[in-house]
């Protein structure tokens, strides 16, 4: 018996040796986050999304982005499996018009009446949606493969500002990316006459949602890595320089939106978590974590955040809720009085009423 409790210390310690010395996915650094102050100020706790509702509830599963077309009372999304889903807010029909092959997130209508979809997987498209049919936009910049293509504004002028959230990472990766803590996103430009690519801004964190100024003087961008939202000028005499907005969010933002009245919609889609910020000023722990089954990764809270921000990130609007009916959402688009979510991983919209 004692010889057998032996084997078996000997043989756990040689299983724990050779974890040890596999390699680990990421190459993490240490990183101290700002203490966390929680949701507290002007992002005090409140259950208002509570009385949120719902314009389809068991159909567009994962839809993480909504595109409004005004003109003719239709909403686009883009599901898990690729589809691009077309639904008519009267009748709430659900058509599948065309599929990406890719994961469909971020989407914007274009001034040429085009759908533009940042794809997770394909990179930027665009669909035409006389024909339903898909076409690249771009999926690279000066021969490096744009690895995770994920949100996009566009201007009045149809130059498409878009985020690659990570250079090095998947799209089912995100958690390798979020845990390794290096600046692998960016923020870039794309010319559609010209099918010209440029780069405005690199070293981000998870380079996340994509928001225009109603004068497009600037854009808002999320990073998701590192609980941020920075102004990237694009006119004036600050034009082509970054500023820190909010370095020290409750929560990781997700996608931004330009709303009406100078509002931006920013959602926060998990709360920070102390027992995983501990873990970021050790990088060797984070190594062994992620060499462990997904199950046993740092996991989304489900708690909902959707805040309506000024031009100088200031908190106009706080709809919050710690049992939401809508779980992790990623997307915040005003239309008509209401806001609309998109969610990565809950089925159907979901609306809340501006108030």
């Amino acid at each position: 018996m004692k010889k057998l409790l032996l084997y078996v210390l000997i043989g756990f310690l040689l299983l724990f040796i050779l974890f040890i010395l596999l390699p680990s996915p990421i190459d993490p650094v240490s990183w101290e986050p700002p203490m966390d102050k929680g949701f507290t100020g002007e992002f005090a706790a409140n259950e208002k999304l509570d009385n949120m509702s719902f314009l389809i509830d068991d159909t567009c599963v994962g839809c993480e982005d909504l595109a409004f077309d005004t003109t003719a009372n239709l909403v686009y999304s883009g599901e898990s499996d690729g589809d691009i889903v077309r639904i008519d807010l009267q009748s709430k029909q659900t058509e599948v018009i065309a599929n990406t092959g890719g994961r469909p997130l971020g989407m914007q209508m274009h001034p040429n009446g085009n759908l533009i979809i940042a794809d997770g997987v394909k990179g930027l498209l665009s669909l035409d949606l006389r024909s339903n049919v898909i076409s690249l936009l771009t999926k690279s910049y000066q021969n490096e493969e744009l690895t995770f293509v994920d949100d996009l504004d566009i201007d009045t002028s149809g130059v498409i500002y878009f985020s690659d959230a990570s250079a090095k990472y998947g799209y089912n990766e995100v958690m390798e990316d979020i845990m390794e803590h290096r600046p692998h996103g960016a923020l870039y430009a794309y010319d559609l006459p010209t099918n010209e690519t440029t780069l405005l801004l690199d070293d981000l964190y998870f380079a996340n949602g994509v928001a225009l100024a109603e004068d497009e003087s600037f854009i808002f961008i999320n990073e998701t890595g590192n609980v941020s939202i920075s102004k990237y000028w694009l006119k004036g005499p600050k034009a082509g320089t970054r500023e820190v907005v909010n370095n020290n969010l409750p929560g990781y933002p997700d996608n931004i939106t330009t709303g009406s009245n100078g509002i931006f919609w920013l959602t926060l889609v998990s709360p920070r978590q102390q027992s995983a910020e501990d873990l970021m000023t050790k990088p060797f722990l984070r190594k062994l974590i992620m060499k462990l089954p997904r199950s046993f990764h740092p996991a989304p809270v489900h708690y909902a955040c959707v805040v309506g921000l000024d031009q100088n990130g200031t908190v106009k609007h706080n709809y919050q809720s710690s049992h939401p009916k809508f779980v992790e959402i990623t997307s915040v688009t005003e239309h008509d009085g209401h806001i609309y979510f998109g969610s990565l991983v809950d089925t159907g919209i979901a609306y809340y009423a501006i108030k």
